[in-house]
C-alpha cells in the first residue's frame, strides 16, 4: 500500500483447492484468509463444475452440507461462516445434489453418471453405494421418518430405497416411471406416505411411496389435501407465481419453502436469487432480487429455522449465505415516500409477515470447532450491510393484484417493446420513473 516499506510486504498464494493463504514473513505467521468451492485441481476437467447442492442440517440452525462437480463434500457453519473442522469428505465422482437424514446422521448425494452413495456425517466414511442407472441423479431426498430415502435421475425415473433394510441398509426396493424427461426436484409429504415431482418436460406427478405407485386419481384431493414437509418444486398450486416476465419454464432452477411457511425463495438463470410470499399465486409476482452470483443460481435453501438462507452458484463456485430480516410498516412506509423510484422503493407483500434477506460474506478465518451454540445474538451477520438488493412489481401493463396501487413520479412508464416484453431480463418493474405506494392487504 502507499507510504509502506518492503518490511510491510504480505504474500498472499492461492491454491489448487481453493483456499488462499495470507503469509507475513515478519511474524512466520501464515493465515487462511479464503476459500471456495473447489476440491479438485483446476487442471482438473472436473473442476468446470462448480458447486450444485446445499442441504440445511435437520437439526441445528447454523449448519449445511455443499457438494458439486469438483468432487466435494463440505460441512459448514453458517454462523461463524467457515468450514467446520474435519467434516470434510473428497468425492469419487462429480457430485450434482445431496440431502441429511433426518436425525442428522448420515448424507446421501447423487452423482454424474448415475451413481449414488450414503456417507457417515460425522467420520465421512461412506456407507452405502448404489449404481442403478447411468445417468446422472439431480435430486436426493429423504423422507421425514427417515425410512426411505427418494432419488431422481435423468433416466426419468424415481428409485426409493429402503434405509433400515436389516439385512442391507439403503437396500433399492422400488422404481417408479412415468415421467416423460428428467426428474428435477422431489417433495415428501409430511406423513411419508407420498411423493411429489416435477420433471424437465414440465410434468407434475403424485406417487404412493408406500405401494410404489403413480397415483392416477380424477379428484383435486391429493393435490389440495396434502401437507408436504418441504417445498422445492418449481411447479405447483403455491408457486405459480414465481416467474417473470420473459422467462421459460427452464429459467427458475431451485425453490425452497422456510419452516413457517410464509417465505419462498428462489434461484435463477441469471444469477438473481428472489424472495417472494408463500403461497405466491399472482402472476409475476411482486418480490424482492439480489445480485452477487456470476452465474446462474443452482440451489436455494432455507437452514432450520428460516432466519438464514444459503444460496450456491454454480460455476461461480461461491456460497452465499443470506440473513432473513423482517421488514416493519415504517420502514416501508419511509422507503416508499422516500423517492428515487422502484428500486429504492421496499414493498410490504403482506404485513407482519413479509421479509428481506441480507448478505453476509461466506470465508476466511479457518475452519470452525464442532460448537453447539445457535443463537443469533451474538452472529456477525448482524451488523452486516444489505447489498444488491432490488424491489421488482408488475409492469403496468400485465396482470397484477387489485391492491397494488401505483403513484407515477415522472408520469406512467413508457409501453412494452417488444425486446422489454420477450427479453430475458426477467420481472417487470425497475423503469420509467415510478415508486410504489402501496401495502399489500391481508385477506
Amino acid at each position: 500500500g502507499g507510504g509502506g516499506t518492503d518490511d510491510d510486504v504480505v504474500l498472499v498464494a492461492f491454491t489448487d483447492g481453493g483456499v488462499a493463504y495470507s503469509v507475513d514473513f515478519n511474524k512466520d505467521v501464515v493465515d487462511e484468509i479464503w476459500h471456495y468451492h473447489a476440491g479438485s485441481p483446476t487442471t482438473a476437467v472436473t473442476a468446470q463444475g462448480g458447486v450444485q447442492g446445499v442441504a440445511p442440517h435437520p437439526l441445528r440452525n447454523a449448519v449445511f452440507a455443499t457438494c458439486g462437480e469438483d468432487k466435494l463434500l463440505q460441512v459448514w457453519d453458517a454462523k461463524s461462516r467457515t468450514r467446520r473442522s474435519g467434516l470434510k469428505a473428497v468425492l469419487p465422482h462429480m457430485a450434482r445434489s445431496l440431502d441429511w437424514s433426518p436425525d442428522a446422521k448420515h448424507i446421501a448425494v447423487g452423482f454424474v453418471g448415475g451413481y449414488f452413495g450414503v456417507y457417515d456425517a460425522l467420520s465421512m466414511q461412506r456407507l452405502a453405494w448404489h449404481h442403478r442407472t447411468n445417468q446422472t441423479v439431480d435430486v436426493v431426498r429423504f423422507a421425514p421418518n427417515g425410512k426411505q430415502v427418494a432419488t431422481g435421475s435423468h433416466e426419468n425415473v424415481i428409485d426409493l430405497y429402503d434405509v433400515k433394510n436389516r439385512d442391507s441398509p439403503y437396500h433399492h426396493r422400488k422404481r417408479l416411471t412415468g415421467h416423460s424427461s428428467s426428474i428435477t426436484h422431489l417433495d415428501w409429504s409430511a406423513d411419508s406416505s407420498l411423493l411429489q415431482s416435477n420433471c424437465a418436460a414440465y410434468e407434475i406427478l403424485y406417487w404412493d411411496a408406500v405401494k410404489g405407485t403413480n397415483l392416477r386419481a380424477t379428484k383435486d384431493s391429493t393435490e389440495s389435501d396434502t401437507i408436504w414437509k418441504t417445498w422445492t418444486c418449481v411447479l405447483g398450486f403455491p408457486v405459480m407465481g414465481i416467474w417473470c416476465e420473459g422467462w421459460d419454464r427452464t429459467d427458475a432452477n431451485s425453490v425452497s419453502r422456510s419452516a413457517d411457511g410464509k417465505l419462498i425463495v428462489l434461484g435463477d438463470d441469471y444469477g438473481k436469487v428472489h424472495l417472494v410470499n408463500a403461497p405466491c399465486l399472482v402472476k409475476h409476482a411482486p418480490r424482492r432480487c439480489y445480485r452477487g452470483h456470476s452465474s446462474h443460481v443452482a440451489c436455494v435453501s432455507f437452514l432450520k429455522d428460516g432466519n438464514r438462507v444459503v444460496t450456491c452458484g454454480g460455476r461461480d463456485m461461491a456460497v452465499f449465505q443470506y440473513r432473513v430480516v423482517s421488514v416493519s410498516e415504517a420502514e416501508g412506509e419511509a422507503n416508499m415516500s422516500g423517492g428515487g423510484g422502484a428500486e429504492s422503493a421496499s414493498l410490504m407483500l403482506r404485513e407482519g409477515t413479509s421479509g428481506r434477506l441480507k448478505t453476509t460474506s461466506f470465508g476466511g478465518g479457518g475452519a470452525a470447532a464442532h460448537g453447539d451454540n445457535d443463537n443469533d445474538d451474538d452472529d456477525p451477520d448482524a451488523k452486516g450491510e444489505r447489498w444488491g438488493e432490488f424491489v421488482v412489481v408488475p409492469h403496468k401493463g400485465l396482470a397484477k393484484p387489485a391492491w397494488l396501487k401505483m403513484r407515477y413520479v415522472n408520469g406512467p412508464p413508457p409501453p412494452l417493446t417488444s425486446q422489454r416484453r420477450h427479453g430475458k431480463g426477467g420481472g417487470g418493474g425497475g423503469g420509467g420513473g415510478f415508486e410504489t405506494t402501496a401495502r399489500a392487504k391481508t385477506r
